[in-house]
C-alpha cells in the first residue's frame, strides 16, 4: 500500500527564496503605485510581515527549558523532597496578563 503522508524536511533556503521573490514584488508594486499613500501603508506592512517572518525562520521557537528544570531541581532540593507540586506562570504576552492558560499534571500518572 502507498503511503498517503508525505514528510519533507523545512527548507529555510526555500522559504528565503519565496519571501525574497515577495518582497521584490512588493517593492516593484510600490514602485507602481508611488503616489498612492494608502497602497504604500499597505506594502510596508507586507514588508514588514514578510521581515519578521525572516527572523522567526532562523529563531529557535522553544524557550531554554532547561532553566526551568534546573530551577524545579534546586526547590525540591531545598525543600528535601516534601514538594507535592509547582505552579509556574509562562508568561508570552506581557500586554494580555489575564488570557492565560491552565494546565495540570499528575507526574505519577504520566510516569506509569
Amino acid at each position: 500500500m502507498a503511503r498517503l503522508i508525505k514528510n519533507e524536511d523545512f527548507h529555510e533556503a526555500h522559504l528565503m527564496e519565496q519571501i525574497t521573490a515577495i518582497e521584490n514584488h512588493t517593492n516593484l508594486m510600490k514602485n507602481q503605485y508611488c503616489f498612492d499613500s494608502r497602497a504604500n501603508e499597505y506594502f510596508n506592512w507586507i514588508l514588514d510581515k514578510m521581515n519578521k517572518v525572516k527572523i522567526l525562520t532562523f529563531q529557535d521557537p522553544r524557550f531554554d527549558w532547561q532553566i526551568l528544570q534546573y530551577d524545579i531541581d534546586n526547590l525540591f532540593k531545598r525543600a528535601n523532597g516534601s514538594l507535592k507540586g509547582f505552579n509556574i506562570l509562562i508568561d508570552l504576552d506581557s500586554n494580555s496578563p489575564y488570557e492565560m492558560g491552565y494546565l495540570k499534571y499528575n507526574i505519577s500518572e504520566l510516569k506509569k
